[in-house]
């Protein structure tokens, strides 16, 4: 045996070596060369093919583990993973994964929700100097009118109050969502239903800050969400055990359906509540908790109101950012909450807006 440059050991005869030794005075033979370069790139393609095989293997293995609906998986099922805390393999890439983490993990979004809070306590303060200051638009109208004509008289002394959304405004569902993700699954009204029921939301930061100001200062708070009224007493336990509401207080949650005319348009819970109180701010997170805007708006008609009201943000009226859902979002596939996840997300993926591209030719209006 002996040893080539390439380091394997090759097995010669002793002729071969003597020859070796002799014609080329110590050097190596190119056969003895060859052959380990050879043996090198043999090895070498080996094990390019048996780590493709592997990796294949462990692919079609992952395949076969992604679930092909989440909506199949059972009650039982759903709960057994959520206490494992290993998420289903396909929502890995859920839709809404990055929206949940910045609302659950950064700093940015905390300081955004106390400053909007912090302003519009600021803001408050002004209102209750000046007795025809109205963040509602038919309140604030009757008083500008009183003060066109001349009346000198004082308006009718109305109790102070604030009107304030409660999913993503004062009571942080995020929890939802991240179940939600982890079992792969879209919004469901069933699984919302159990949450709402289960009371275990957390305040908004900022919020409850907010809300004893407001109470310290005689200021009325009431909450107009478009929860369903089945869940209105799970709502009032939340918010109670969150410090966000009184026990007393509790007939000042007007939910949805609650009324015959109470719609998911807000506009007659609004002035429900301007019939006895001057509401000097309104706090939600999506366009729905300040203004009408009307029957399935598209996301261009959505802007245009958002945009004639200009002068309203940051004065009397307050948003918090929500990335996860809202009519923003409903607007992009046309409100057609029965489209397959597969289309819906088509959609919106036509939706985005790339380079300089205008949005309106980039963000086609969905079918209707």
């Amino acid at each position: 045996m002996f040893r080539s440059r390439l380091g394997p050991y090759v097995e010669t005869s002793k002729a071969q070596a003597i020859m070796v030794r002799n014609s080329y005075r110590g050097t190596i033979s190119v056969r003895s060369i060859f052959c380990p370069v050879c043996l090198a790139w043999i090895a070498l393609g080996a094990t390019i093919l048996v780590g493709c095989d592997v990796r294949q293997s462990k692919s079609a293995s992952v395949q076969k583990k992604i679930p092909e609906s989440a909506g199949s998986t059972s009650d039982s099922a759903q709960s057994e993973k959520l206490k494992s805390g290993e998420p289903e393999l396909g929502s890995l890439s859920h839709e809404d994964l990055d929206a949940t983490l910045w609302l659950q993990t950064s700093a940015e979004y905390k300081a955004i929700a106390e400053s909007t809070y912090q302003l519009a306590w600021e803001k408050v303060q002004i209102g209750l100097t000046d007795p025809r200051w109205s963040a509602l638009e038919l309140q604030s109208e009757a008083l500008a009118e009183q003060r066109t004509n001349g009346d000198s008289s004082e308006p009718r002394l109305l109790q102070p109050a604030v009107i304030l959304d409660i999913d993503e405004t004062v009571l942080d569902n995020s929890a939802y969502q991240a179940e939600s993700i982890k079992l792969g699954r879209e919004f469901e009204p069933k699984s919302w239903h159990e949450f709402c029921e289960r009371a275990e939301s957390k305040a908004i930061p900022g919020s409850k800050r907010f809300l004893d100001r407001c109470r310290q200062s005689g200021i009325a708070a009431f909450f107009l969400s478009n929860r369903e009224h089945d869940v209105t007493e799970a709502t009032i336990r939340n918010l109670t055990d969150q410090g966000l509401l009184l026990p007393e207080e509790k007939g000042r949650v007007l939910n949805k359906g609650q009324q015959p005319d109470w719609s998911s348009d807000k506009e007659t819970r609004r002035q429900f509540v301007a019939k006895d109180y001057r509401v000097l701010v309104l706090v939600g997170d999506d366009l729905n908790d300040f203004v009408s805007v009307g029957f399935k708006p598209q996301s261009s008609e959505r802007r245009r109101i958002a945009d004639a009201q200009r002068d309203s943000w940051g004065r009397i009226w307050f948003i918090l950012p929500n990335a996860n859902y809202g009519g923003w979002e409903r607007a992009i596939y046309g409100w057609d909450d029965s489209l397959p996840r597969g289309e819906k997300l088509k959609q919106k993926h036509a939706a985005l807006i790339s380079s300089n591209q205008p949005a309106e030719a980039a963000a086609p209006e969905p079918n209707k």
